[in-house]
This record gives C-alpha cells, sequence and structure tokens, in this order.
C-alpha cells in the first residue's frame, strides 16, 4: 500500500535527504510503500544518474539501510 497524507511528505523528503547524505546525489521520489517487509516505509528514488535506490525507513521515518 502506498504511503499517503502527511506521512508521504515526511517520508520523501527524509529519503531525499539520505540519498544526498549517504550517495551524494539528488533524485526522484518514484514509488512507496508503508508496511514494507523489510521496514515499516520504503520509498523508491530514482537517481540523477537514473539508477533506483529503495530507502527503508522505521516507523519514526529513522534510516534503516537501502534495499
Amino acid at each position: 500500500m502506498a504511503i499517503t497524507g502527511d506521512a508521504l511528505s515526511i517520508a520523501s523528503d527524509k529519503a531525499l535527504a539520505v540519498v544526498q547524505e549517504e550517495l551524494g546525489q539528488g533524485g526522484s521520489v518514484t514509488d512507496t510503500e508503508v508496511g514494507d517487509e523489510e521496514s515499516y516505509y520504503e520509498v523508491e528514488v530514482t537517481l540523477d544518474d537514473g539508477r533506483e535506490v529503495d530507502v527503508q525507513l522505521d516507523e519514526d521515518f529513522n534510516f534503516v539501510g537501502f534495499d
């Protein structure tokens, strides 16, 4: 199920900040999921170089890892 409401905005902002900090790239959010098997929130980001990464966040929007 896609992330909605305020959680979507918070998760998207956090994922883009993590991508910039950890990978040194900008990107665009292309998909989201709540209740993912890897973490509470999953945000798919397409990086400026074309690669895709899934940013895993816990229920408090803390960075868990990449998938």
